[in-house]
Formats: structure tokens, sequence, C-alpha cells
């Protein structure tokens, strides 16, 4: 198992120069389809950050992936490596049913054809081409989107945003980015804003 203590520790001092960060205790995520789909998925540890007016939870999770190594002697064969990851968790103020929201893929735009489950929104054309959305209740979802929660998504790439009744997950799909821990960090607060008011 790959273990980079020291590559977590220098993030988590980047973002405790940047924001207010504490010690904070485990948080449940299993409702969430975007990490709990993960093999050998660990809850490692967890840190609260907050500013004046928001806060998240930052947690340290790991799990494994699978892929193929290619060897013009043997054909290849599966390898497996365990990363750690940081996702953001953000507790809400009201039921938003569930939905996911993640970038939308080549795979996607064909199987919409056959199967059209993804949510669009006229209002926001950007947002639709960028990002895969589906919802277990389009009336909860259209009355909660809003104009500054899909600006805030159409200017990140490759995040990933789960809301499940009052709680809520994102990340980035990068095993412990500097770029974009700090980068959920701020997202962190901001989502904390726009959905919490």
């Amino acid at each position: 198992m790959y273990d980079n203590s020291s590559t977590t520790q220098r993030i988590l001092n980047a973002i405790k120069k940047a924001h207010l960060i504490a010690k904070s205790g485990k948080v449940s995520l299993k409702n969430f389809e975007l990490i709990n789909n993960k093999r050998d998925y660990q809850f490692k540890n967890c840190w609260k950050v907050f500013d004046s007016i928001s806060q998240f939870k930052l947690c340290l999770i790991s799990y494994s992936n699978t892929f193929e190594v290619v060897n013009s002697a043997t054909g290849g064969h599966m390898a497996e490596e365990s990363n750690n990851y940081f996702v953001g968790f953000l507790k809400l103020n009201k039921d938003f049913g569930h939905t996911l929201i993640r970038p939308e893929t080549f795979k996607d735009k064909i199987n919409e054809i056959f199967n059209p489950v993804e949510i669009d929104f006229n209002e926001y054309k950007k947002f639709s081409r960028r990002y895969y959305v589906i919802s277990n209740n389009e009336t909860i979802l259209k009355s909660w989107i809003s104009y500054e929660f899909v600006k805030c998504l159409e200017e990140i790439n490759n995040f990933s945003i789960e809301l499940y009744k009052d709680q809520c997950l994102f990340r980035f799909p990068k095993s412990l980015s500097m770029k974009e821990s700090l980068d959920l960090c701020k997202i962190g607060l901001k989502l904390d804003q726009i959905l919490n008011n």
C-alpha cells in the first residue's frame, strides 16, 4: 500500500497557511457513490477547514486502483496500487435529495441517446455541456440550483460533487495534488456559503 505521509503533511501545512484548520472527528461517507464504488475504500483522517463565515470537513481517504501493465514479452498483467485522496464533506441545513454532478464523458453522451436520464439546464448551457447531472428528484434539484452554484462549477475542471439528503461530498480525481487540495478548500468554503444560505 502506498502511503506518502510527507506529501500529506506538506499539503496540510500549505492549507494551514491559507485557511484556519483544526482536527475533527470522523464523518460517515457511506451514502456517497463517488467513493463507495472504489476498491478497498478506507477513511483515514478528518479536519475542519473554516473562516469567519464558512466551514467544511476535509477528509483523507484511501482506495485501490487496478490497472493493466503491458509487457511485450509476457503480454501484460493486472497491477494494483492504493493511494490517498482528499475529499470535502459538507453538512447541509436542508434535504437536497440525491444528486450526482460530475464531468460529462463521451460515453455519457452515447448512453444518453439510448437511456436519457441526464438533467440538462437550458438556462445554463455551458454547465450542461460540461457536467453530467442525475438526480432522484428533478424538482428539488431545480429549486436549489442557482447561477452562483453553476458559475462556481463552470470555473473548475474535473470536479465532482454529490448531494445526499443533508450531506454533500466533493472531490477532484487526483491523489494528493497540492493545487487540487488547495482548490478543494476554496471550493468547500464557497459551497458552504452557496448551499447553506
